[in-house]
């Protein structure tokens, strides 16, 4: 089970919901929630060594969350963190981009705190380094 969240995503207000979500769930697991894809990329190193769930939002400014698996899954020690897509949007070539960069799930934003909850809930209670994703249950709605 995961006990450390980091969630990068330029609005705050996602940031505010899945906090809020996530407290109603378990108080005992850190979020570290992200706004600044540069200061999150300066940590990367120290933040792959938690073991963490890295959450990463697609339509960033400056630098998208496309650019950010990509320097993830080139880091080393950041190898077997799960990373998983986050976005509004169920666009085919982004989950296939997503796929291909090395992202481990890639789950459509929930529009209600319920789902939002349902949603973490599964991710955290996932056995990663156990799990077999494929095409067929690469995608999270």
């Amino acid at each position: 089970m995961a006990t450390t969240i980091h969630y990068l995503d330029d609005d705050a207000d996602d940031l505010e919901y899945f906090r809020y979500a996530l407290g109603e769930i378990d108080q005992k697991i850190k979020l570290h929630t992200h706004s600044n894809p540069f200061s999150f990329i300066k940590d990367l190193g120290n933040v792959c060594k938690e073991h963490p769930l890295i959450f990463l939002d697609i339509n960033m400014p400056g630098k998208n969350g496309f650019e950010l698996l990509k320097q993830i899954r080139e880091t080393l020690v950041c190898n077997n963190v799960p990373v998983i897509m986050i976005s509004t949007s169920d666009n085919p070539n982004s989950i296939l981009v997503s796929r291909e960069l090395g992202a481990n799930l890639y789950v459509v934003k929930p529009n209600d705190v319920d789902a939002l909850k349902t949603m973490i809930e599964k991710l955290i209670a996932m056995e990663w380094k156990k799990i077999s994703i494929d095409d067929s249950n690469f995608v999270l709605t």
